[in-house]
């Protein structure tokens, strides 16, 4: 039976073009406001460790100067030696050893969120005097693979990591496109010693990590959506045909009504508008009884 010839159908349908449309409206935006709220859980997650990065950091600065590693002085030091044969370009300073010896556990330890990428730090003209142990591997002579493969001593003197070396006011978050391509949140919080700033301590987030994260967040709710969707518009379906066989009933001893079959009693089963037109009906249906019984007399 076609769609537009039967009644409870059509409402059915109505409906459910209704709620697809309603949900869809609600989908979109919880799904917009999650995203939103996901990406802002991340950066304030981001900007914890950071700045918790930052202070130990600075406990380890002035760990190296009263271990004697080197003085306040040397640890401000600007002064790096071009170390020969390196491409890209590395630079020794008078604290590379202490902290390459001392910090990279710690930065390492920052990498057990598969999510970030790198755990640096450096001091405000982007000096970076060790990086991560995946990131300090054994020089090969290939500028390729040593730029990807060995990252520490290097000056990184891009705009976006001296934005983060030279930045005073608290956490920071940018845009980062790596020299080896890959896009990530660059996220910094500054260094200081001795009451002066000395850089900064950055994590990369991966942008593609985050996207996987807010990807995975939508799937889940499109799949909550369509399942509402599907079970509502089921409830509707045979919540209307339950009530519509009522109706059936009463349209089928109507029409038995119109074709001169005035014997069967319509019988009101509910008292909604349905059992009332039922009533009228069997009201008729016993006014024409009654007459032809009465025409009958008479012949």
């Amino acid at each position: 039976m076609k769609i537009n010839e039967h009644l409870g159908l059509k409402i059915s349908f109505s409906l459910a073009i209704v709620l697809i449309v309603l949900i869809g409206i609600v989908a979109v935006y919880l799904i917009y406001n999650q995203t939103r709220v996901l990406k802002n859980e991340i950066t304030k997650k981001g900007e914890t460790l950071v700045s918790v990065g930052s202070q130990i950091m600075e406990f380890k600065l002035e760990m190296g100067v009263e271990l004697d590693y080197f003085t306040v002085e040397e640890a401000f030091d600007s002064t790096y030696t071009e170390i020969a044969g390196t491409n890209p370009q590395k630079y020794h300073s008078t604290t590379d050893v202490y902290f390459d010896q001392n910090i990279k556990k710690i930065l390492d330890s920052f990498l057990k969120d598969k999510a970030i990428i790198y755990a640096i730090l450096v001091d405000k003209r982007g000096y970076c005097p060790t990086h991560n142990t995946i990131f300090s591997k054994p020089l090969t002579g290939d500028f390729e693979v040593d730029l990807a493969g060995n990252r520490r001593q290097r000056i990184f003197a891009d705009e976006v990591g001296l934005k983060a070396a030279t930045n005073t006011n608290g956490f920071l978050k940018q845009i980062y496109k790596m020299d080896t391509g890959e896009i990530l949140w660059d996220l910094s919080f500054p260094v200081d010693f001795m009451g002066e700033h000395w850089g900064a301590f950055r994590i990369g987030y991966s942008i593609e990590e985050m996207d996987k994260q807010v990807n995975a967040l939508i799937v889940s709710l499109i799949a909550l959506f369509v399942f509402l969707v599907v079970l509502l518009s089921i409830i509707i379906f045979l919540s209307i045909h339950r009530a519509m066989r009522e109706l059936v009933r009463i349209t089928n001893l109507a029409s038995l009504m119109a074709d001169g079959d005035i014997s069967q009693e319509i019988q009101a089963r509910t008292k909604d508008e349905i059992g009332r037109l039922a009533n009228v009906l069997e009201r008729m249906r016993t006014s024409l009884k009654l007459s032809i019984d009465t025409l009958k007399k008479r012949k």
